[in-house]
């Protein structure tokens, strides 16, 4: 850096000054709205819900009626044989089905 007679920074100075200000204003927003979708992300990441078995009452539930996509393949292939006997009749939207885990 280096000054001129009347005390003012070179120009090649202030253009540096400016860019290092941009980059921390640039890196500053970035690390900000990161920040803010992580916390937007968590609130409905992943949902759950515990019923009590004998009962049929809710024990806890969190984003239990949000609409979710499946997440493995198994669980698609799962949802095709059920749509399948839905179609053919062999099961209704009202009909019980045992799960195991």
């Amino acid at each position: 850096m280096f000054l001129f007679a009347n005390g003012r920074r070179g120009a090649a100075t202030h253009v540096a000054l400016r860019a290092k200000a941009i980059s921390f204003l640039i890196f500053i927003s970035v690390v900000f709205s990161a920040l803010a979708s992580d916390v937007a992300i968590a609130g409905g990441k992943f949902a759950a819900i515990v019923v009590d078995a004998r009962n049929g009452k809710v024990l806890s539930a969190e984003y239990a009626d949000a609409r979710r996509y499946p997440a493995s393949l198994t669980k698609m292939m799962t949802l095709y044989v059920l749509f399948e006997d839905l179609k053919a009749g062999k099961i209704k939207l009202d009909s019980p089905i045992r799960m195991s885990a």
